[in-house]
């Protein structure tokens, strides 16, 4: 099999879009996906499963294509698929269920960039005390990483245990988009979306953007009332319950110590006792996602960029040309 990436360290000096190692892989699958496409009925499904290249420390990793009534990716990669040393990632697994077939790639670019920072981040993780770091922020072969996405994902999901509120789910939903690891992923899908297009012109590559589904997770970040919610939270389940689901929600993220780490959720009150107190945490979440929506920005023009020089032929989009536009 031919050598299906560059050596790793010759990705150290890429830029700060989407990873080198995203964009071979998707190439390598899709490319796969269509010889087996070819043999296979693909409303069946398409199974493909190989052994990456030992450079980009990835093996055994399946991925398995289907048609179906939307579009979805899913990435199963676990503690357990590391070895000891962290030298590999053993039989990861993706799953893509589409309806438009145009969609494959982006989907696959969402879900191997998980993967990859998957990869990086616990590879770094397993080195340090979570709990007892003196940094937040950890810089891995060009990735930044901030590290509170991830507890900030666990106290998500307790919540959605105990939630009763249709508004309230909706809100959690914008924590989930606001995730560093969320947001990184839906611009490498995005990268690929441009890309194809094979426009040059950064334009009309901002139309396409606003032509597509992320477009409308960055307005819903950028939109959110916290006020509206707050109304309709305690329509549906009262003022009391909503009081102490707050308060839940605020010692879940006090003893995962995202407070300390999260600057922009410096203004979350020490207490929570009544509604003045709830309607100032969920201002503070307001103004986050604020922060999150001009950061998602900033991100679709770096992308648009970055599509612009791969398709000039300029890739790798290094890190000199990204800070003399900074």
């Amino acid at each position: 099999m031919k050598r299906l990436i560059k050596k790793y360290h010759e990705y150290m000096n890429e830029g700060r879009g989407v990873n080198n190692i995203v964009k071979d892989m998707v190439d390598y699958v899709y490319d796969e996906y269509l010889e087996k496409i070819k043999q296979i009925c693909v409303d069946d499904g398409v199974e493909i499963v190989f052994d990456l290249d030992e450079n980009i420390k990835l093996k055994n990793f399946c991925v398995f294509i289907k048609s179906g009534n939307g579009n979805s990716g899913l990435n199963e990669p676990q503690y357990s698929f590391f070895d000891e040393s962290f030298e590999f990632l053993n039989d990861a697994k993706i799953t893509i269920i589409y309806k438009d077939v145009t969609k494959i790639k982006e989907l696959l670019s969402h879900e191997f960039n998980h993967l990859v920072e998957y990869y990086f981040y616990n590879k770094k993780i397993n080195k340090i005390d979570i709990k007892n770091r003196n940094s937040d922020k950890l810089n891995i072969s060009g990735l930044s990483i901030n590290l509170s996405w991830i507890d900030i994902s666990f106290v998500r999901k307790e919540l959605l245990k105990i939630n009763k509120s249709e508004s309230f789910e909706r809100f959690l939903y914008l924590v989930y988009l606001s995730l560093d690891g969320e947001m990184n992923s839906r611009i490498s899908q995005v990268y690929h979306y441009l890309y194809d297009t094979k426009i040059v012109d950064e334009d009309l590559l901002f139309d396409k953007i606003r032509q597509h589904e992320n477009w409308n997770y960055y307005l819903s970040l950028k939109n959110f009332d916290f006020q509206v919610m707050c109304n309709k939270t305690i329509d549906e389940i009262g003022e009391k319950l909503f009081i102490e689901m707050t308060k839940t929600f605020r010692e879940k993220l006090e003893d995962r110590n995202v407070l300390k780490k999260v600057y922009l959720l410096k203004n979350i009150p020490d207490v929570i006792e009544d509604i003045d107190d709830v309607l100032m945490f969920y201002k503070t979440w307001a103004n986050l996602f604020d922060k999150k929506s001009e950061k998602h920005l900033e991100k679709f023009k770096y992308i648009i960029k970055e599509v612009v020089e791969d398709l000039k032929g300029n890739r790798p989009y290094n890190e000199h040309f990204r800070k003399e536009e900074l």
